[in-house]
């Protein structure tokens, strides 16, 4: 397998910048290690790390390290919600004790509620930052209000929320309502990653929509590889929907190559398919 060089880089300077960000919130009461039980463990980071890929790969030197932050703000909101015992009921999350089982129910809510908040306000953070640059300081504010938008349509009703209430309360599981729970619950988050990259890397503006395009076939790919290596546990828990269990894993993995191959050439045609894609791409498919 090739070296990572590129990823193990942008994860340590974020890990780096989570940590800094976390500070703030030392001293007040036992929060500090709700949120480090939450933010930190085994998470792969691979959301954050795609929004700095997207800007590292536009080559303008724009910092977007708290658009990166948000979205792991974001993403860790959902994970909490999604694993309380009124949820999903999980109980391990990152290598970890999931937060409601180390803590309790109620600051496991509060944690997600304030992350959420946290999310959108380092949205705002990277704003001041485009304002700082020459270059782009004319459409900070269009910049600032269309990641605002993509934040909210990919954790509120037209994004993962509604995605988990279907997963749950949706009486049939039907293979076009579980694409369509995929697309809310996975691929909204990951329009979030390629959107904001693009959006605070310095990306063309007019071209925004071709990121969402990206997440969508990066997202699912995401998904499909999950359902193929969640296909014994998915069968223990009775899952009412695996896109391996349900095609065969043989079409489940046809599936999943053609969403990397059609991935791979718009990223191309964006002009940002950088060494970190092809890590990213080589990790995946190593399964």
């Amino acid at each position: 397998m090739k070296t990572m060089q590129g990823l193990v880089r942008l994860k340590r300077d974020f890990d780096a910048a989570l940590e800094r960000d976390l500070m703030r919130f030392t001293g007040e009461s036992d929060l500090s290690e709700v949120l480090d039980h939450a933010l930190n463990g085994a998470g792969k980071r691979v959301r954050p790390v795609l929004v700095l890929a997207v800007a590292e790969a536009l080559g303008n030197g724009l910092d977007v390290m708290p658009a990166a932050i948000g979205l792991e703000y974001f993403h860790t909101s959902t994970l909490i919600i999604d694993d309380l015992p009124c949820m999903d009921d999980e109980r391990e999350r990152r290598g970890r004790e999931a937060l409601h089982r180390a803590f309790s129910e109620g600051k496991a809510l509060l944690a997600s509620y304030g992350l959420i908040a946290e999310g959108f306000g380092k949205i705002y953070a990277n704003r001041l930052v485009l304002l700082q640059e020459g270059r782009f300081a004319k459409e900070a504010d269009l910049r600032c209000s269309l990641a605002l938008e993509c934040a909210a349509e990919s954790s509120g009703f037209k994004g993962a929320t509604l995605g988990q209430y279907l997963d749950m309360y949706e009486p049939c599981m039907s293979e076009e309502v579980y694409e369509h729970v995929a697309l809310l619950k996975t691929v909204t988050l990951f329009s979030g990653s390629f959107v904001l990259g693009w959006l605070f890397g310095g990306g063309d503006i007019d071209k925004t929509r071709q990121m969402k395009d990206l997440a969508f076939h990066f997202g699912l790919a995401f998904q499909i590889r999950d359902d193929i290596l969640d296909q014994e546990e998915d069968l223990e828990k009775g899952k009412s929907f695996n896109v391996a269990l349900q095609k065969g894993e043989r079409a489940a993995r046809a599936e999943f190559f053609g969403h990397i191959d059609d991935f791979t050439l718009l990223a191309k045609e964006c002009g940002i398919f950088s060494g970190v894609f092809e890590e990213v791409l080589s990790l995946l498919t190593q399964f």
